[in-house]
């Protein structure tokens, strides 16, 4: 089973609080065979993407990897397989990062058509 969080704060300026929060709501949603976890926020700037992941526990492997993550807004996954969140950058939209967890019910239907 997978998990994600999303994490907005109306503080731009407390940064670290922010971090931290974030840091531990993903650290409590892995469950202990999870093999993957991953963090993104919006840059400093306003405009960009910072996207760490790591296979491990989380805790572990992100403890001295939070450098650069900034407030307001950030999402947390921790998976069995796979490495989320992804970051999309060539798209229609400005550059975001994606988190899924749960079954894509119609997948046989959408590769055919696609």
């Amino acid at each position: 089973m997978s998990g994600i969080i999303g994490l907005s704060y109306s503080n731009k300026e407390n940064c670290e609080e922010f971090v931290h929060d974030l840091f531990w709501e993903v650290h409590f949603l892995q469950h202990l065979k999870m093999g993957y976890g991953g963090l993104a926020t919006l840059k400093k700037d306003g405009k960009s993407i910072v996207l760490r992941t790591h296979r491990g526990v989380f805790k572990e492997t992100f403890r001295e990897d939070l450098k650069g993550f900034y407030a307001p807004l950030g999402i947390g996954s921790t998976t069995s397989l796979t490495r989320e969140p992804y970051l999309v950058e060539k798209s229609s939209f400005p550059e975001f990062a994606l988190s899924f967890s749960g079954k894509i019910t119609n997948f046989d239907q959408l590769i055919k058509e696609l």
